[in-house]
């Protein structure tokens, strides 16, 4: 689904920029690295972040992405909540998504395909993951 594979990239793509600029190997070391739960990295482009309960959010210039970690300190994971919203932000590239209803629907058909699942729920991790199928 390419609304899975943009999520997964542009949240790979945000983290590789905000990490070393914010003197963090592991995004779980920020309070150790000093950093407040909210605020911004100056430079260019400025980066604005905010960290929620199992999440970040960042911004960096006009990009944005808001997601949660999953088992293990997992990126890449992704529910329909986080997906309409990135959606919802690039709603030129994703005009079919705009409706949560829709991201739904996607969803459960991508799930009965064998696509997509969540495999680490008996780890307290619901968020769900696209499956690697070899080609």
């Amino acid at each position: 689904m390419k609304l899975i594979l943009a999520f997964e990239n542009e949240t790979a793509d945000m983290l590789q920029e905000f990490l070393p600029r914010a003197g963090l190997e592991s995004p779980f070391d920020w309070r150790e690295a000093g950093l407040t739960r909210r605020g911004y990295l100056g430079g260019r482009p400025r980066i604005v972040y905010r960290f929620h309960g199992a999440g970040l959010s960042l911004r960096i210039g006009r990009r944005r992405i808001d997601f949660d970690f999953g088992f293990d300190g997992r990126t890449g994971g992704f529910n329909e909540w986080w997906l309409w919203l990135f959606a919802r932000d690039r709603s030129e590239e994703f005009s079919e998504f705009q409706g949560i209803e829709c991201i739904r629907a996607a969803l459960t058909k991508a799930r009965k395909a064998g696509e997509i699942a969540q495999p680490f729920v008996d780890r307290q991790d619901r968020l769900e993951y696209r499956l690697r199928v070899a080609p």
